[in-house]
């Protein structure tokens, strides 16, 4: 009975369910076993299907399969017999009594959210659509105003219209008429006669080839659930998707395109089709300078990858162009101002000075990583400071930048620039960074990667008064650009095929070509007769040379070369490498020093090394080095040198140990996060099952969704912050503080045996915790805490049970207080 009545309560969404994970991590997914996770399986169209040979697929089995290379899990797939929705009651039900661990495609509700878990992240997201039969040609996305008095066949049980859809329609200047079915089928009755002009849908569930979509709105995003109290599974599913969420941000989008939307290819309306035929040629200013994107061949043509894409947007449509080349901003920036262009090739969105008030950008046809470009002279990378920096004019990029900033037309310019010495670094997108180290053979110039979210994302600027029309048609074909055609585009402009080959060269002059030949063919006869002597001399030029190379190219890396004569005892160092350890170049009896500074009992061992170490150098300070080595033998096969390299590592250490400790840290509070803590508390347990000592605090804030709704989660967040200090000024810098999740907070206190002492301490935490943030506005924050003794205890679950059902009695009987069991 009580599940029938949670049935009738909740009722079965269309669009689908969800769950929520207690955020609580694990470590199993470390574990070398395998988890075997049941997994409910509706047989729901695009996101858990299976075809008649038994193949699974859909959007949640991809999603879990990506999953499962994080977690070393292995998945059961639970189906049951019925209608959709009488399976996705069961499969619920199922989930909520923990015969089945794990169920996708869930929306959130606040009375789900009482009985089982949802994780901190969605994995996709459903959003209400438009759709129209594939032959109307009256309607297209983005054309809002053909939109006006649409009329669209709703789904409605309750004889109500869609407010969505009526907010949707309003905000966007449309007016819409909702016309009011039961089913799907009807909804399709009506439209395919002629009664309606649209439907309304989920995305999530439209798989009519007959449709399509000219409006997508009103976002949900739907979840995975776990069973209540499941915290392995939740742990390793809430840390999964976190990786999948940061190292592939895009996999959602795929799915959705894979299960749901497709792609409709470009679609024109009939409003569209009849103002390219009655347009004008379209003239299309160009800043030039800029390779691959735009510039102009040494045989005169302007060429680039943002040139082919205006051709490949006039073969879509039918639109002309005419092409107008500039050499310098200023003719730039002027020709715009004064309305001699009608539209601007290849501006950088976000960037360009022009794009925020003379032209609306269309969107992004491309989106290149930045590089920084840097003279070799400039010693220190990570400090700026004072150095001058090469910009282009059109670029807004002052905001954080130290120095002298210069100004230029273009990349090139900059490039330019810095090569010579007048600036001493700049920007570039790395296509054109490539293009011009290449075009101009530069030696002195470091490029170093940037973030990657730090790139430039290039568009088509219309002039203002905007052509709205033009702007339509235009976004519509670059959203259709297929990406291999953009690939063709940058190999084609990857390089200017202006000089001659070779053979060209032969075919032109013959005779200049045949007495080159005649020439290079005395030369080697020559060389033949040349000396065993001038060979020698050569050879040892050349080895002195490729030693020179080799340690320039060191040194553009960190790297300090040395060799050791085994025979002779001595230690030969580059002047690099000495300078760097503060030393001598020649060392004599190197193993008198490999006691004070064991650095040199690295060099001269008489074996193969590959090691880090943390090295006290001559010149005092510590740094962390790798030292490689490599053996040359003689015929006898006995050591004569060792060769080899010190690596200078103490950066990468530096920053491996602080993403390290930042891993460990809840962002917020700046406490332990939960796996962590899980972590922590475990080995804890192990070492104070020598004395039984210890216990285990949970607490959570009282009423703290209401905070959140009532005060905003800019004040919730504050109340996290201040009873996060509040709770590592009450406890000592030993015990292990840590945050769940939510308004979840764990303590462990160690060597403690005495329950009074828990007591007085979490007494204190509650008296100090009234006076945070929300004194301001007449309440108290006030806390539930549940303690459990360790008394021997070594199993992290069991004591957390304990802790967790006394903060459960703290509620049931009125919150605000604390209780202690042993």
């Amino acid at each position: 009975m009580g599940d029938r009545n949670w049935r009738d309560k909740t009722g079965i969404p269309f669009m689908v369910l969800f769950c929520l994970l207690l955020f609580s991590f694990t470590a199993g997914a470390a574990e070398n076993d395998a988890r075997v996770v049941r997994v409910g399986y509706p047989i729901q169209q695009g996101f858990t299907e299976i075809d008649a040979n038994g193949n699974y697929s859909g959007y949640t089995y991809d999603y879990l399969q990506e999953i499962a290379r994080y977690t070393n899990w292995e998945y059961e797939f639970v189906t049951v017999e019925g209608t959709l929705d009488e399976q996705l009651s069961d499969l619920l039900a199922m989930l909520i009594n923990g015969e089945i661990d794990l169920m996708g495609a869930m929306n959130y509700t606040d009375g789900l959210a009482e009985i089982i878990n949802y994780p901190e992240y969605s994995y996709g997201t459903a959003h209400k659509t438009l759709s129209v039969l594939k032959d109307n040609l009256e309607y297209t996305e983005f054309d809002y105003d053909s939109f006006d008095n649409i009329r669209v066949a709703v789904i409605s049980y309750d004889g109500q219209e869609d407010e969505k859809l009526n907010g949707f329609s309003k905000m966007n200047g449309f007016h819409v008429n909702q016309v009011l079915c039961r089913t799907g089928a009807e909804q399709m009755d009506l439209l395919r006669d002629g009664s309606v002009d649209a439907i309304l849908s989920m995305d999530v569930s439209l798989s009519n080839h007959e449709l399509r979509v000219i409006s997508r709105f009103d976002s949900r995003p739907f979840y995975f659930g776990v069973t209540k109290g499941n915290q392995e599974v939740a742990g390793e599913l809430n840390k999964a998707m976190e990786i999948t969420t940061s190292t592939n941000p895009f996999m959602s989008a795929e799915l959705n395109r894979k299960y749901f939307t497709g792609e409709d290819g470009l679609v024109l309306s009939n409003s569209e089709l009849e103002y390219i035929g009655q347009k004008e040629t379209i003239r299309a200013g160009v800043m030039l300078g800029r390779a691959p994107l735009q510039y102009q061949a040494k045989n005169g043509e302007i060429r680039g990858i943002s040139i082919e894409v205006l051709k490949y947007i006039e073969e879509q449509t039918g639109l002309t162009y005419e092409i107008v080349p500039f050499y310098n901003w200023e003719e730039y920036s002027r020709a715009m101002e004064e309305g001699t262009i009608d539209l601007v090739i290849g501006i950088a969105d976000d960037y360009e000075g022009s794009g925020a008030g003379s032209c609306a950008l269309t969107l992004p046809y491309l989106s290149v990583p930045l590089q920084l470009i840097m003279n070799d002279d400039v010693k220190m990378l990570t400090d700026l400071s004072g150095k001058r920096v090469a910009l282009q004019k059109s670029l807004l990029m002052e905001q954080g930048l130290q120095g002298e900033q210069l100004y230029y037309d273009n990349v090139e310019e900059c490039m330019e620039a810095v090569h010579k010495g007048e600036a001493d670094y700049c920007y570039g997108n790395s296509y054109a960074v490539q293009y011009y180290l290449t075009a101009h053979n530069y030696k002195n110039l470091l490029t170093f990667a940037q973030s990657e979210n730090w790139t430039q994302k290039y568009c088509f600027g219309i002039r203002r008064p905007v052509d709205i029309m033009l702007l339509s048609i235009m976004n519509k074909v670059i959203r259709v650009l297929p990406e291999d055609r953009v690939n063709r585009f940058l190999y084609e402009n990857a390089y200017d095929a202006g000089d001659l080959t070779f053979s060209e060269y032969v075919m032109r002059n013959p005779e200049q070509s045949i007495l080159y030949l005649v020439l290079f063919w005395l030369m080697v006869v020559t060389a033949v007769f040349i000396t065993v002597e001038v060979t020698r001399r050569k050879n040892m030029a050349r080895k002195a040379l490729e030693n020179q190379r080799y340690e320039q190219l060191s040194e553009l890396s960190n790297e300090f070369l040395y060799e050791y004569n085994i025979r002779e005892g001595t230690l030969n160092l580059t002047e690099q490498t000495a300078g760097f350890l503060g030393c001598e170049r020649k060392i004599q009896k190197p193993e008198t020093m490999k006691q004070k500074y064991p650095v040199f009992g690295y060099m001269i061992t008489q074996e193969e090394n590959n090691t880090e170490h943390e090295c006290l150098l001559p010149r005092g300070n510590v740094r962390w080095l790798k030292v490689i080595s490599k053996m040359v033998l003689d015929t006898a096969g006995r050591p004569l040198y060792a060769v080899g390299k010190l690596i200078d590592i103490q950066t990468e250490r530096e920053i491996k140990s602080q993403l390290e400790a930042r891993a460990q840290r809840d962002s917020l509070t700046g406490v332990y996060n939960s796996a962590t803590s899980h972590q922590l508390m475990k080995q804890r347990l192990v070492e104070e099952d020598r004395n039984g000592a210890g216990a285990m605090i949970i607490m959570d804030i009282d009423y703290f969704k209401q905070i959140n709704d009532y005060l905003g989660h800019y004040t919730g967040d504050q109340v996290l912050e201040e009873t996060a200090e509040i709770l590592q000024a009450c406890f000592r810098t030993d015990d292990i503080v840590g945050r769940l999740g939510g308004d979840e907070f764990v303590v462990f206190m160690k060597a403690v045996s005495d329950p009074e002492i828990v007591k007085q301490r979490c007494t204190e935490v509650l008296e100090r915790v009234k006076g945070v943030t929300l004194e301001k506005h007449g309440k108290e924050v006030t806390l539930s805490i549940g303690a459990a003794m360790a008394g021997g205890e070594t199993d992290y679950d069991v004591l957390y049970r304990k802790a967790d059902q006394a903060l459960y009695q703290i509620k049931k009987h009125g919150r605000s207080e604390v209780l202690v069991v042993e």
